[in-house]
C-alpha cells in the first residue's frame, strides 16, 4: 500500500523552476526579468487517484509566487473553472489546474484560454502539462483507502470511474 504525502513530491518538482535561464544572478526570480511579469498555468493530468491534488496542494504551499489550484471536483462545473482560470490571470495570479484533463481536447481548451488571455492583454503565461504516470493499479489501492473525494462518495464509484477513465489516457508517450 503506497500513501502520498506532500513530502513524497519529487524534489526536482518543488519549487517550480522560475530563473531566468539567460540570467547569470540565479537571484533573481524570472517574474521580475523584463517589462512584464510571466505567469504559469500548469495543466495536471492524470488518472484519479494519481497525486494530481497532493501535489498541486504541496506546490500551492511551497512554490514561489501567488498559485491559484483550481480543481472542478471542488468548483463544480466546468464552466467555473474556466471563469476562475480567467480571473487568476485577471489577477497576476499563477495557476494549478487540478483535474484528470485526460485527453488532448481537454487539455487544449485550457491552453486556448490562456492563448486569449495573451493576445487580449500582453500578458506573458507559460503553459506546462505535468502528467502524473501513475500505474492503475496504485490509483485503485489509493482510492481504496480514500474516503473524502468531493463528487465519488463511494470507493465502488472511484473504483469504477478509474476503470473507465484509464484506456482513455491518450496524447503522450511512456518513455
Amino acid at each position: 500500500m503506497y500513501e502520498a504525502r506532500p513530502s513524497d513530491v519529487p524534489e526536482p518538482l518543488l519549487p517550480v523552476p522560475t530563473w531566468h535561464a539567460g540570467s547569470a544572478d540565479t537571484s533573481v526570480p524570472l517574474e521580475s526579468v523584463g517589462e512584464r511579469p510571466i505567469q504559469h498555468l500548469v495543466v495536471l493530468c492524470g488518472l484519479i487517484g494519481s497525486g494530481k491534488s497532493t501535489l498541486a496542494q504541496a506546490a500551492v504551499d511551497t512554490w514561489p509566487g501567488t498559485w491559484d489550484r483550481l480543481n472542478q471536483d471542488e468548483l463544480g462545473r466546468r464552466t467555473v473553472v474556466e471563469a476562475r482560470v480567467r480571473a487568476s490571470f485577471e489577477a497576476g495570479h499563477h495557476i494549478l489546474l487540478d483535474r484528470t484533463n485526460i485527453d488532448r481536447r481537454q487539455r487544449a481548451d485550457w491552453l486556448l484560454i490562456a492563448a486569449e488571455v495573451r493576445r487580449s492583454t500582453g500578458r506573458r503565461i507559460v503553459t506546462s502539462l505535468l502528467f502524473l504516470d501513475v500505474p492503475v493499479s496504485v490509483c485503485r489501492e489509493r482510492l481504496r483507502l480514500r474516503t473524502d473525494h468531493p463528487t465519488l462518495k463511494t470507493t465502488e464509484d472511484a473504483l469504477r470511474y478509474v476503470g473507465h477513465l484509464s484506456p482513455q489516457c491518450v496524447g503522450y508517450v511512456r518513455a
